[in-house]
């Protein structure tokens, strides 16, 4: 029994825990970035359709045979998701899904002053077209009990995720949209 050395394994060293937090820290900060990546992709998606929409309306506007029917673009959120979709009347022409509750769709101006509409459940967003320039007649702020005329002051749609998002500029005397950045 003299040879005998004690053996003191009841758990795990200084070093060894100092990995495993490192190994754990690496990992997290990739599946953060990840998920940022995904959120910044969507949010890209849904700029460059939400501009897709609103070219298609001004088309559409533009082969109109008359005035008399109003042509506009709707944004609104259904059931978690946000929805683009171009009415000709009370005629549904298209319909596309932007994203779902995670982006945010904020109707404003470029220098932050103004009235401002943010698309939710409760709020949509009415862009119309007139059939002479393909221009931007008016932009209604939609809720259950008012109508706000946000033609004024409003000539961006911004979308945002998590961090990034993208910008739609809205020319009103055109109907012209591009894509910011």
């Amino acid at each position: 029994m003299e040879g005998e050395k004690k053996s003191n394994n009841s758990g795990f060293s200084l070093i060894e825990l100092i990995v495993a937090v490192v190994i754990l820290a690496i990992i997290v900060s990739a599946a953060t970035m990840s998920m940022a990546s995904v959120y910044n992709a969507r949010a890209e998606r849904a700029t460059t359709v939400s501009a897709s929409i609103l070219k298609r309306a001004r088309q559409k506007a533009l082969a109109m045979d008359s005035d008399s029917v109003d042509l506009y673009a709707e944004f609104k959120m259904e059931s978690g998701s946000y929805y683009g979709t171009v009415y000709y009347g009370t005629q549904e022409l298209v319909r596309e899904k932007l994203g779902n509750d995670q982006l945010t769709f904020k109707f404003c101006n470029h220098n932050g002053t103004g009235s401002t509409a943010t698309v939710s459940d409760a709020v949509s967003v009415k862009v119309y077209f007139k059939k002479s320039t393909g221009g931007i007649a008016k932009i209604e702020s939609v809720s259950s009990s008012t109508l706000h005329d946000l033609t004024a002051v409003v000539d961006k749609l911004e979308i945002t995720g998590s961090a990034d998002g993208g910008v739609v500029i809205l020319g009103k005397s055109t109907g012209r949209c591009y894509i910011e950045g």
